[in-house]
């Protein structure tokens, strides 16, 4: 089990990688967006985008912070992966025509939080 959610979080953090690179324009992704898709008006190249990019990025380090916490187990996985998916949900929510599988994603991560067997202190 342990191993699986390590997975989760490493796979969802490193998608978030996507979201960075096309707003900075390093990489180009057919029928994605640069720039956000709901609720924020931001031009290309803009410090909004910027900041926005940063998002993507800092939910990309937390999430895998919290896998990190979780193999070496340290309970602190579980704050840390909630709040991995709250920072994820920002560029998801602005992003949502591109990324609505992600807010699954987020949800996933959160009853994982919730719900998974006690796993810290437990050989994996």
């Amino acid at each position: 089990m342990r191993y699986a959610i390590v997975a989760l979080l490493v796979i969802h953090g490193v998608i978030h990688v996507m979201g960075f690179a096309g707003t900075l324009g390093l990489a180009q992704f057919e029928g994605a967006s640069r720039t956000p898709t709901n609720l924020v008006t931001a031009d290309v190249g803009s410090t909004t985008l910027k900041v926005l990019g940063a998002v993507w990025m800092l939910a990309l380090v937390t999430f895998l912070f919290a896998a990190t916490l979780l193999l070496m187990d340290n309970a602190s996985w579980r704050p840390v992966a909630l709040a991995a998916a709250l920072i994820s949900m920002v560029p998801v929510a602005l992003w949502w025509e591109n990324a609505p599988m992600g807010a699954l994603a987020n949800a996933v991560v959160v009853a994982a939080v919730l719900f998974a067997p006690q796993l810290d202190g437990v050989p994996a």
